[in-house]
């Protein structure tokens, strides 16, 4: 994953390979050993597509899982872009669970420092 928060065209890279996997029934819910699943990465990546074709996909925006120190430290930097996923989005349910995708993710990171 570390590739994809290089540059933008990295980040096209991704998601067109992304899409591609998905199509192929992946399991888009696995969490890595932090915990995340690609839905959390989409995330820090400001991907309101990506967070919100997850959540239609049945994704889950809950990890019970605790961010381990050194992912803190490398990805904090973008929590700047979670704003990015609720900008002219209207729907209620989706704004709900991009609120709780969100608040997750600060909590780990807040609780980690």
């Amino acid at each position: 994953m570390e590739k994809v928060f290089k540059d933008n065209n990295t980040e096209i890279e991704f998601q067109s390979n992304l899409s591609r996997l998905l199509s192929h029934k992946v399991n888009h819910n696995f969490q890595d050993a932090s915990g995340w699943t690609v839905m959390h990465y989409a995330a820090l990546l400001g991907s309101q597509e990506l967070v919100v074709l997850f959540i239609r996909l049945g994704g889950k925006v809950k990890s019970d899982n605790t961010v381990p120190l050194k992912a803190v430290k490398k990805f904090s930097p973008m929590l700047k872009n979670l704003p990015k996923l609720t900008e002219n989005l209207k729907e209620e349910t989706l704004l709900n669970k991009i609120e709780i995708l969100t608040s997750q993710i600060k909590r780990d990171f807040l609780f980690e420092k």
